[in-house]
């Protein structure tokens, strides 16, 4: 019986669990986001085009660092994707970040080189505040 009412207790204790009593890390919100087209020189879409991102501090000129995937084109070539501060791209909500966006031919090989557009400047935002994000719109044009 004993056993039964400790059981009851630590299922009473997990459920009522939250972030605070937890100490479980906030769910990530995003920090940006970016969005646009990606086509094919012939005109047609690029569906399931690699996207990619460099995120950086300003400086003075901006300087591309490496390329992290962020996601994939739809079937009419559209993205619209959530910048996370996944990458630990050291930005204090408000910066101002230096940003180039790169977009890849649908199946080519993650080795192949990107089309990269950029520099763009973006204000970031504070993960945990509830301002409007800043937004990216970009038009990719690949061609062979």
């Amino acid at each position: 019986m004993k056993l039964a009412r400790y059981l009851i207790a630590v299922l009473v204790l997990v459920i009522s669990c939250t972030d605070s009593v937890c100490g479980c890390p906030p769910t990530p919100l995003p920090i940006a986001i970016v969005r646009g087209t990606v086509n094919l020189d012939t005109g047609t879409p690029a569906s399931t085009a690699a996207i990619t991102i460099s995120v950086s501090e300003l400086t003075s000129p901006c300087v591309q660092d490496t390329m992290r995937f962020l996601g994939l084109a739809d079937s009419q070539g559209r993205f619209r994707l959530f910048v996370y501060d996944y990458f630990a791209f050291g930005l204090v909500g408000g910066d101002t970040a230096c940003v180039f966006l790169g977009a890849r031919h649908p199946g080519d090989a993650p080795s192949t080189r990107d089309t990269v557009l950029g520099p763009f400047k973006l204000k970031v935002r504070a993960r945990l505040e509830n301002t409007p994000l800043d937004s990216l719109n970009v038009a990719f044009v690949l061609s062979p």
